[in-house]
């Protein structure tokens, strides 16, 4: 999705990519940082940005981890975790994993 000539994607070119690559990690649950980065021809650092602001706007929320990948979580999933949580009172990552 490269200009082959300048190297630059165009306006409609980026919509596309940006699409694609929201769908990919939606279905993929989690991704690797730098697997996107060469899928989607990006530096880690383009798609740590993308992801943060997709993630700000609510289109993908999730949470980025200390080993390079971006774990999606659903609104629903969030509400699922918040009314175990409410119900149970103090878990653990391990309780929220069993439920």
């Amino acid at each position: 999705m490269v200009d082959e000539g300048s190297g630059v994607r165009d306006e409609h070119e980026m919509s596309e990519l940006l699409k694609k690559f929201v769908h990919h990690v939606k279905r993929q649950k989690i991704v690797q940082l730098e697997e996107l980065a060469v899928t989607y021809e990006m530096t880690t650092q383009e798609v740590v940005d993308h992801l943060k602001a997709l993630d700000a706007s609510g289109e993908l929320p999730g949470v980025i981890d200390d080993r390079g990948k971006f774990v999606h979580v659903s609104a629903e999933e969030l509400e699922l975790v918040a009314a175990f949580v409410t119900r149970k009172g103090r878990v653990t990552a391990a309780d929220i994993a069993r439920e």
